[in-house]
């Protein structure tokens, strides 16, 4: 593999990693229906939940018609009595469709989510989701370790390699180490 070849190869491995970590809008579907006079659809990321940071994005529509101005709150109760409340704001997604928050949900267990929009009352709904017990800490760092260690080796082949070409263009002989013949050196520089 040619030297360019493998530095792209080692660039598009390293912006995939980048992009894995990103959050992003959207995720699963995990509930869409009516909700009063609106139709909503609930998506959720990570998939399948884990205890901690969950993002929820949420599209609101009337007759086919996105509702950008009207207010969403979502709570989450969990077990144990524990519970989050937040107001979701088109602001926090990166798709002016969507609503968007991130809601901690500190323990495992089933937790039920709650969602109201607008001021009526009558337009809510809820729907539960399993929460899985939270990774250990080393998995979140897992994607890039598996990453830096192929990268360190091939940038360690390629130091070789480029060592090798110089010495066969005799840049590195012993008599120009050794300083006697200071016109032979020659260096490149990368």
């Amino acid at each position: 593999m040619k030297l360019d070849a493998m530095m792209k190869w080692i660039a598009r491995v390293l912006a995939v990693a980048c992009c894995i970590r990103a959050h992003a809008d959207g995720g699963a579907v995990v509930d869409r229906g009516h909700y009063g006079a609106f139709d909503v659809t609930v998506f959720l990321s990570p998939v399948p939940p884990c205890a901690g940071a969950i993002d929820f994005s949420i599209l609101v529509s009337r007759n086919g018609e996105p509702q950008l101005s009207t207010p969403v709150h979502v709570r989450a109760d969990g077990p144990g009595g524990a519970w989050n409340e937040v107001e979701m704001h088109s602001a926090d997604s990166g798709n002016r469709l969507l609503r968007a928050c991130s809601l901690t949900l500190g323990s495992p267990g089933v937790w039920r989510i709650s969602i109201l929009i607008g001021d009526g009352v009558s337009d809510r709904g809820s729907f539960d989701i399993s929460v899985n017990p939270a990774p250990p800490p080393w998995r979140a760092s897992l994607p890039w370790m598996v990453l830096w260690i192929p990268a360190a080796l091939i940038l360690v082949a390629r130091e070789k390699l480029i060592t090798n070409q110089r010495r066969r263009r005799g840049a590195w002989r012993e008599s120009d180490q050794a300083g006697s013949n200071p016109e032979r050196f020659s260096a490149s520089i990368l």
